[in-house]
């Protein structure tokens, strides 16, 4: 009886999921954001890098909302919302594969090696967003999608952190040699700055990846329930931070970086 008595009630649940994806929502904002600048670069370059990152990053920020608003316990269940999550997640998989393209021409280009694994992520990612959506739509229920779609949903989740990962070594590898540059006078202290955020913002996904991994193999339905909603949205800020002061740092963290090098010197 305790229990029952303890248990939110469907409208409480569903207010609790709500006011937990504002922080989402700021995140999505920060992303789109930082996306639209690239695209806008990309635009006057014409440069490969900008192009993909930022078309990743607008495509991943329109979805997400997506796929939050198909998960609604009011829509849930409906046509619409399973249109949502189902288009929704399949953009999210097309955007982090432009990601990952990204990070294999700027790091790795013309590599066999390289593009083999760019191809194979991009392809996981995608087959498996396909696979999430065809269960999403044959469930009768909530739970019984969530069992269905449980070991693409994991699969998706490994590739995904797997492009992240990928992305924070190279970030991490080139960045040393930078600074063994930037040792002899060659090396600019603020790239070297820009490819240590890149990576921490990539290791704070993989993170983020692994707590959403841990809560879905014990069942639990991630874009609707406050606590992951929560984490999802600090490690949002954080790597939208990262990614800001990556791409558009202000010309004070700039003159910032480059003082405290000179002193290290």
């Amino acid at each position: 009886g305790e229990a029952v008595k303890a248990r939110p009630s469907p409208d409480d649940a569903a207010g609790m999921a709500v006011g937990a994806l504002l922080p989402i929502l700021a995140f999505v904002l920060i992303l789109g954001g930082v996306g639209v600048r690239l695209v806008a670069l990309w635009r006057r370059t014409r440069a490969v890098p900008e192009g993909a990152l930022g078309g990743g990053l607008v495509i991943i920020s329109a979805a997400m909302p997506l796929t939050a608003v198909g998960r609604l316990p009011e829509v849930g269940l409906e046509t619409i919302g399973r249109l949502c999550f189902g288009i929704g997640l399949v953009a999210v998989a097309t955007g982090i594969s432009m990601i990952v393209f990204f990070t294999y021409w700027v790091f790795r280009r013309g590599s066999t090696w390289g593009g083999t694994i760019a191809v194979t992520l991009g392809a996981t990612l995608i087959g498996a967003a396909c696979g999430m959506a065809w269960w999403n739509f044959l469930g009768e229920s909530i739970e019984a999608i969530k069992i269905a779609m449980r070991p693409t949903a994991l699969t998706l989740l490994g590739a995904t952190a797997a492009s992240f990962v990928w992305a924070g070594i190279e970030s991490f590898r080139y960045r040393r040699t930078v600074v063994r540059r930037s040792a002899l006078g060659l090396g600019d202290p603020v790239m070297a700055n820009r490819f240590l955020l890149w990576g921490c913002a990539n290791v704070v996904c993989s993170l983020l990846i692994g707590v959403i991994a841990g809560l879905m193999a014990q069942g639990v339905t991630i874009l609707r329930e406050p606590v992951p909603l929560a984490v999802m949205g600090i490690c949002g800020a954080t790597m939208s931070a990262c990614w800001v002061l990556t791409f558009f740092a202000p010309q004070r963290y700039l003159d910032y970086v480059r003082a405290r090098a000179a002193r290290s010197v």
